[in-house]
């Protein structure tokens, strides 16, 4: 099955075809060439602790998509306590997170623990360093295969970033001749391979990591 590894360890994300023989951490540690780190399966938001423990089974709706397994520092840079109140404010102010703060805990974050405010920065730098990791192109052939798959364009720009998309989708929407509405939504399925060759966009991960 599919697996996309976000390993923030060194900044990479790639798809890989994982083999059905990796059924639990140890084996997936071996195919993935990982020796340490902590591992976290997106989908089923579950923590992968033990080598022993099975790799959960993925929603049938997600199948299609695969796996995302976050791998990060055995050690977490962020422990409990590890910064200091004064610190936290600092640091939320700097980030603005403080609206993330009250849609969790309802509340200012001067009202939320120290402890509380060290799990929000912790979290937040991970979504921070997974959304702007870059693809290890040389392990996506999986992805490339669906890239295959996109329809050729003739006579009409494919577009290349999410705004060009948005664009096209628009002028496809009010276009009236047959002929040209045809090129545009040929040419709109080829832009969505190109500006997302990855099964997960970059906020589909960020979305997805605790």
């Amino acid at each position: 099955m599919k697996a996309t590894i976000v390993n923030t360890v060194d900044n990479t994300t790639k798809v890989v075809e994982l083999p059905e023989a990796v059924t639990d951490l140890s084996g997936l540690k071996h195919f993935l060439s990982i020796s340490d780190g902590q591992f976290f399966e997106g989908t089923t938001h579950t923590d992968l602790t033990s080598d022993r423990q099975s790799i959960p089974a993925i929603p049938a709706e997600k199948a299609d998509k695969g796996y995302v397994f976050f791998v990060s520092p055995a050690q977490n840079k962020f422990k409990n306590g590890a910064l200091t109140r004064k610190e936290c404010y600092a640091y939320v102010k700097e980030h603005n997170l403080g609206d993330l703060v009250k849609e969790t805990f309802g509340r200012n974050f001067t009202q939320v623990s120290t402890n509380d405010l060290n799990n929000i920065i912790c979290n937040a730098g991970r979504v921070s360093d997974t959304a702007t990791a870059p693809v290890d192109t040389a392990s996506t052939d999986t992805c490339n295969q669906e890239a295959a798959a996109a329809p050729t364009v003739e006579n009409t720009s494919v577009p290349t970033t999410e705004k060009e998309l948005w664009k096209t989708l628009v002028k496809m929407l009010n276009t009236v001749d047959a002929t040209e509405h045809k090129q545009l939504y040929t040419a709109l399925i080829a832009g969505i391979y190109k500006v997302f060759p990855n099964p997960y966009s970059a906020q589909d991960l960020a979305n997805m990591h605790r």
